[in-house]
């Protein structure tokens, strides 16, 4: 009976001891756990703030994409008035210079004519008959 409690004992000992190391496996791997769930939580959370900071920066973008689309709308619309401007404005530099050509070449002559008619009436509304010079050309 004596050998029978040594084994027992023995058995029971070695059972506390298979019953330790188990325990401590356990507690081990119970903090693993733990250490991964943190690390899993940690990483839940910098995924939530990367998904919320590229929704942001899509929102950003579109916003930024909207404005550069109203700026180009801007400056094509300017870039018209301006083209328009100027086809408008070279129209009467050219009409202008038209004209001051036109006058240039011939001022000479209508200024001539003018002062010839107005020397001539004047003559002959002085000096002549004025029912002669009904039918005449520079009769004023």
């Amino acid at each position: 009976m004596e050998g029978e409690m040594d084994e027992l004992s023995v058995k029971y000992s070695e059972a506390l001891l298979e019953h330790e190391a188990t325990r401590r496996v356990l507690g081990q791997a119970s903090e693993e756990l733990s250490r991964e769930a943190l690390v899993r939580a940690a990483a839940e959370r910098q995924a939530q703030d990367l998904r919320q900071r590229l929704d942001d920066t899509l929102a950003e973008k579109e916003a930024d994409d909207a404005h550069m689309k109203d700026l180009v709308r801007k400056y094509t619309n300017l870039e018209d008035a301006l083209g328009e401007s100027c086809r408008e404005t070279l129209f009467i530099l050219v009409l202008l210079c038209f004209c001051c050509c036109f006058f240039l070449y011939f001022c000479p002559i209508f200024l001539f004519l003018f002062i010839y008619s107005f020397i001539y009436c004047v003559y002959v509304r002085k000096y002549t008959n004025l029912e002669v010079l009904q039918g005449s050309f520079f009769f004023f």
